[in-house]
């Protein structure tokens, strides 16, 4: 038996840029850390709401949001999504919501000491 299933956890396969994979490679190797170790502290600050992980992503979805405004092209996808892309007004709606956040939580009850 796999290894993996004894131990509760779950695979994912992520595809990068050839130069973004060797650079990331290099990175890990320079601070003696794998990859695996890297993307699995991400996922665990971003699943428990993090704050530099949540402002990562926040601005990855900005980026993107300001891609598509600029109509520049979505890259290819080889396979039907599966899940729609959000739409334009529920992206914008989550935006709004994120800079409304009042004035005394300015990290939206997110955890900023990380």
């Amino acid at each position: 038996m796999r290894a993996d299933v004894l131990q509760d956890r779950k695979g994912i396969h992520v595809k990068l840029d050839k130069e973004t994979h060797a650079q990331l490679r290099t990175k890990c190797f320079q601070y003696g850390l794998s990859m695996q170790e890297v993307f699995e502290e991400f996922a665990r600050q971003l699943a428990t709401d993090e704050f530099r992980a949540v402002r990562i992503v926040e601005n990855l979805v900005s980026r993107k949001v300001q891609a598509q405004l600029d109509g520049e092209p979505r890259r290819k996808r080889r396979r039907s999504q599966g899940v729609g892309e959000l739409d334009q007004d529920t992206l914008y709606n989550l935006i709004s919501e994120e800079n409304s956040v009042p004035s005394g939580s300015a990290s939206g009850g997110r955890n900023e000491a990380a």
